[in-house]
């Protein structure tokens, strides 16, 4: 099994800890394009401006394994009425040296779509890896639907 890296929403909630400009209205945008086909997302920023603080955020936000309203409450997307519908119900597994198809794999094989099973809408299940030795990162994504109905 490979390391988890960013997993959860400690690094948002660092982040958080501190001074914090509000720029959770990326995450309407993100939202706007999801099941659509513009659905592919790239968060480019010059150097030094938050291209990080965003992942986090963004980290915090979709991934299931923790519950992290209370790091939005009193931020702008809270008023969006895409927060609910989306908050903390796509299933991610980071991997370190391993591979996205493993990583998907593992989402299977311990049934973490269970976890979001209530929820009416489209989960997507993203498997990402980190190769250390090419620095390169491979992403897959599945769609899972009818949750309710398994």
């Amino acid at each position: 099994m490979g390391t988890y890296i960013n997993t959860g929403n400690s690094g948002f909630q660092r982040a958080r800890n501190g001074e914090y400009v509000d720029k959770s209205a990326l995450i309407s945008v993100i939202n706007s394009t999801l099941n659509t086909e513009h659905c592919m997302s790239c968060v480019s920023r010059c150097r030094r401006f938050g291209k990080s603080m965003a992942a986090k955020m963004l980290f915090a936000y979709y991934d299931q394994s923790c519950d992290s309203r209370h790091l939005f409450e009193d931020l702008k997307i809270t008023g969006d009425a895409s927060f609910e519908q989306h908050l903390n119900k796509i299933l991610l597994e980071p991997k370190y040296d391993n591979s996205a198809n493993a990583a998907i794999s593992q989402i299977h094989k311990k049934e973490y779509t269970g976890k979001v099973a209530q929820y009416d809408g489209q989960v997507i299940l993203v498997g990402i890896n980190y190769d250390p030795k090419t620095k390169r990162h491979e992403c897959r994504i599945e769609k899972v639907t009818n949750l309710l109905k398994k």
